[in-house]
C-alpha cells in the first residue's frame, strides 16, 4: 500500500464512526501494519514473520541490550519515502514500553503507535512485543524483538554500536535499528526490508526533551 493510500486511509478512520474504523475503502478490514511511518493498512493475505539471518542479529551484549538509557522523551524530524516526519518517541519503564507519535509535514496527520516489550529478568531474546494504534485499540499485533551490540560490518567496528531487530505475527517487512546513545542525543540508522528484498533507510537524529522543571 503506498503513503498516500495509507494516509487516505487514517484519515478517514479518524473521521468515520467507531463501527467504520476497521475498514478499508474496499471493505476489508483494517490493521496495524507495525510499520511506524505506515501504522495502518490494508495487506493483502496474512504473510508469515521473516525469520532474521543470523549474521544480520544483534550480538549478544548485555549492556548494549539494556534499554535503560532510552528513557525519556526524544524528538527529531525523519525523512522517509521523500515525506518529513516530526517524531516524538517516548521511552518509559527501562524500556519496557514506547510511544511513537510522527507528524507528516504535508498531511499534519498524526501517526501513533504504543508498543510494550515484555523482558523477564532471566529471559532472553527473542523478546515479545505487543503493539497497537489509538485507531485500532482491540486489534492489536505482537511480534518478537533482538537487542543487543550491532555487529561488525566486513569485519569493521560499526558506525553504531546498539542494535535492535524487529518482526511481527503476520507481518512481512524485517525492521532495524543501529543506533548509538549519547547522553542527550539518538543517533541511528533505521532500516526496513521487504520480503521480495527491497530496502528502505532513513537516519535518525534524536534529542532527549528536557524534563519539565518542578
Amino acid at each position: 500500500m503506498n503513503r498516500l493510500a495509507c494516509a487516505a486511509l487514517m484519515l478517514l478512520a479518524a473521521a468515520a464512526p467507531a463501527a467504520a474504523q476497521r475498514r478499508c475503502p474496499d471493505g476489508r478490514s483494517a490493521v496495524v501494519t507495525g510499520e511506524p511511518f505506515h501504522p495502518i493498512g490494508c495487506l493483502s493475505g496474512s504473510p508469515s514473520a521473516p525469520q532474521p539471518a543470523k549474521d544480520a542479529l544483534p550480538v549478544a551484549d548485555a549492556a548494549r541490550a539494556d534499554l535503560k538509557p532510552l528513557d525519556g522523551a526524544w524528538h527529531g524530524v525523519v525523512t522517509f519515502e521523500l515525506a518529513r516526519f516530526d517524531v516524538t518517541l517516548t521511552v518509559s519503564g527501562r524500556g519496557e514500553r514506547w510511544q511513537w507519535r510522527a507528524i507528516d509535514d504535508r498531511t499534519h496527520f498524526p501517526q501513533e503507535l504504543d508498543a510494550a516489550v515484555s523482558r523477564g529478568l532471566f529471559s532472553r531474546p527473542p523478546f515479545k512485543v505487543t503493539l497497537k494504534s489509538p485507531l485500532l485499540p482491540s486489534a492489536p499485533v505482537t511480534g518478537r524483538l533482538w537487542l543487543g551490540a550491532a555487529p561488525l560490518e566486513g569485519g569493521h567496528r560499526p558506525p553504531f554500536d546498539r542494535m535492535a531487530v524487529w518482526t511481527f505475527d503476520g507481518r512481512a517487512p524485517l525492521q532495524q535499528l543501529a543506533y548509538t546513545v549519547d547522553k542527550d542525543r539518538l543517533r541511528g540508522s533505521y532500516t526496513i526490508t521487504q520480503p521480495d528484498g527491497t530496502k528502505t533507510s532513513t537516519g535518525v537524529d534524536f534529542a532527549r526533551v528536557p524534563e519539565p522543571k518542578p
